[in-house]
């Protein structure tokens, strides 16, 4: 990291937002709103999207906050296909007001059974939702980025996106 850093010019305060990113996870932290998820969400993957846009030379403000938008909607599919998993790891990160508003108790540590699914399903489908919007802006910067950085983002922002779309539809049918 510090020969990436030194190369590049790349703002600590990047390298300390990923890393208070970790601290997220290893302090137990819960998210109440959708803007603490995606709090969550720039911190383990917007910011990630900022330092590669970074290290490709990019320093146009607009074009990084493309490259955060693209970290935040793949981090939300991330969430979104690994509801089970994560809570059976004792991490939930579905907002706990929609798990409210949905009458959905998640109990970190707890595997997830077929009721609660039922009631967590539209819940992912909403969030693949908000990751569209994020993979809608993300698309605005990739024209920016250098030639062939531009296609492998293209491209991984084409299999995340459907990765999310996937985990809606099974998601449909196991509820």
């Amino acid at each position: 990291l510090a020969r990436v850093v030194a190369a590049t010019g790349l703002p600590r305060r990047l390298a300390d937002d990923h890393l208070a990113g970790f601290a997220m996870d290893t302090d137990g932290r819960t998210y109440a709103t959708l803007d603490d998820t995606l709090d969550y969400c720039y911190h383990v993957a917007g910011v990630v999207g900022l330092m590669m846009a970074w290290v490709m030379g990019v320093r146009e403000p607009a074009v990084l906050c493309r490259a955060s938008d693209l970290g935040l909607a793949f981090q939300l599919s991330n969430i979104a296909r690994d509801v089970g998993d994560d809570l059976a790891h004792g991490r939930v990160y579905l907002p706990a007001a929609w798990l409210r508003e949905a009458g959905a108790a998640l109990t970190p540590g707890v595997t997830l059974d077929t009721a609660t699914a039922s009631r967590v399903a539209p819940l992912v489908a909403r969030l693949v939702t908000e990751a569209e919007r994020y993979y809608d802006a993300a698309w605005h910067g990739i024209p920016h980025l250098p030639g062939r950085s531009a296609w492998a983002v293209a491209t991984a922002r084409l299999v995340y996106r459907d990765i999310g779309r996937v985990v809606v539809v099974g998601a449909a049918v196991e509820a």
